[in-house]
């Protein structure tokens, strides 16, 4: 544990991930208040408030006389990544939404697990993790014998950023974010807008490629075919995507990103190419991450509310487990433009 001296409320939620993300199995052992109370550099009635706040959660068991342990009886729910596309714990925007999540199935009882499972060979993986849940959110781009499986299982399950029929499924909704994002750039004066980022495997990816087609011809753009540009998901990708899309499209002054981290590698690249951003090209991110995580760009973007995302995803969850298989529909979660220093009038 990080040895940092805070309130029993912080404490107590940084043991709870542990004991949400599996770091503390089930069962196990924590250590003494003694020695708790050494490693966070507080007095033992913090630690022992922490853990009592631990217990009206029924994540730990106390008992006089006894070692504290991680409770048992919790059911499991477990939150599956079933791409490519990275780890649970290490991703812009499952990470975000897993935290929220692990917290509503803690309070409402329930212990949540997360793990990839991705790749050629791992059905066996997925369905020994079926066997220990009561119920499952499956996110992007799942493979079909994976969806069959939990079907044949009749497993209460919520697909997040991804559709399939017969399941329920809580979606960005991408196509008002980009009408935002475009719209936005327009009443700047904008008229030479491209997309960069994402790919051809991905729904939000696709999504908000079509809710940029579907902005710019709502708003009578006259493009004779729109400037689309996949280029990937990351830092690196974004900064190679601009280059190449401000080669082969030197009239674009502004560019509208699948997601924050694009659009950061985009204005990199835009001033290792002389341009100023936003005076000669503006940018626009979605998802609402660096500005919290990094100062480096103020960058104007389409905020995704993670908690209120994450409160969809249980609430659906719950609902399937309570009445399976009835009408299941998709939920959209709305988003919001938020215009920070990376967009500006056309000059």
């Amino acid at each position: 544990m990080t040895q940092n001296k805070q309130g029993y409320k912080e404490i107590a939620a940084e043991i709870k991930r542990q004991i949400l993300d599996g770091s503390l199995a089930a069962g196990s052992r924590l250590d003494s208040e003694r020695r708790l109370a050494e490693l966070w550099q507080v007095e033992r009635t913090t630690i022992r408030r922490a853990l009592n706040l631990l217990c009206s959660e029924r994540l730990i068991v106390k008992r006089s006389g006894c070692p504290t342990i991680v409770a048992e009886s919790m059911p499991q729910i477990s939150f599956i990544n079933t791409s490519q596309s990275g780890n649970v714990m290490n991703h812009h925007f499952i990470t975000p939404v897993y935290r929220r999540f692990a917290e509503l199935c803690g309070h409402g009882g329930y212990r949540s697990i997360a793990m990839s499972i991705a790749g050629a060979g791992q059905l066996d993986s997925f369905e020994a993790a079926l066997n220990q849940s009561r119920g499952i959110v499956l996110c992007d781009n799942v493979p079909v014998d994976f969806l069959k499986t939990v079907k044949n299982k009749k497993l209460p399950c919520v697909l997040m950023s991804e559709r399939a029929y017969g399941f329920r499924s809580v979606l960005i909704d991408n196509d008002s974010g980009l009408s935002q994002a475009v719209g936005h750039l327009v009443s700047l004066g904008h008229r030479k807008i491209a997309f960069l980022g994402g790919d051809r495997i991905f729904l939000n990816s696709l999504a908000r490629a079509d809710g940029f087609r579907h902005a710019l011809y709502s708003l009578d753009i006259e493009e004779s075919r729109p400037v689309i540009q996949f280029c990937g998901w990351t830092v690196e990708q974004g900064w190679e995507g601009m280059k190449q899309l401000l080669s082969e499209h030197p009239e674009i002054t502004a560019v509208c990103c699948v997601n924050d981290d694009v659009a950061l590698g985009a204005c990199r690249a835009a001033g290792e190419l002389g341009l100023k951003v936003p005076d000669d090209i503006s940018v626009v991110g979605f998802g609402d991450i660096i500005n919290k995580d990094r100062a480096e760009i103020l960058l104007t973007t389409i905020h995704v509310p993670y908690d209120r995302f994450a409160r969809e995803l249980y609430r659906a969850l719950i609902q399937e487990m309570e009445h399976p298989y009835e009408d299941p529909a998709a939920v959209l979660v709305e988003t919001e433009l938020v215009v920070r220093n990376t967009t500006t009038k056309l000059q």
